[in-house]
């Protein structure tokens, strides 16, 4: 049987590769890069908490494309700059535990470092790929 793939498009920022925000087949889905852009100024805001906030925004609004919300994250992968470490997961840990505050229902997660490479967007301390089955 042939399966049909969904893909779910980008609604903020600017992307210039052709990579969707996401892509479903049946009941999984992954996306691709998620990060904290602004969806006002379509810009990566200087204020690495905001980009936090912005980020945790963004996971919220991919879930809620496939129909469903955080607690069908399986999985997270979050890359940071190497050099804001600290300080990049000191914000996610915050998001995280707003998000998912129940330590006896958590996605599994992964943290890895990561230089950005698509300058002139402005500085992108971290990103995410999350994995949903639904």
């Amino acid at each position: 049987m042939m399966r049909k793939r969904e893909v779910l498009k980008r609604t903020v920022g600017s992307y210039r590769q052709p990579i969707p925000l996401g892509a479903r087949i049946d009941n999984v889905a992954f996306s691709s890069s998620i990060l904290g852009w602004d969806p006002t100024t379509k810009q990566l805001p200087e204020d690495s908490k905001v980009q936090a906030e912005l980020l945790f925004r963004h996971i919220k609004n991919f879930t809620e494309q496939l129909k469903t919300g955080p607690e069908s994250i399986v999985y997270a992968l979050f890359e940071f700059q190497p050099e804001r470490y600290d300080e990049c997961i000191k914000w996610i840990n915050e998001e995280w535990l707003k998000m998912f505050p129940d330590e006896n229902d958590r996605p599994a997660r992964h943290s890895i470092a990561w230089i950005p490479l698509e300058p002139g967007s402005g500085t992108a301390y971290f990103r995410v790929e999350i994995v949903v089955v639904l």
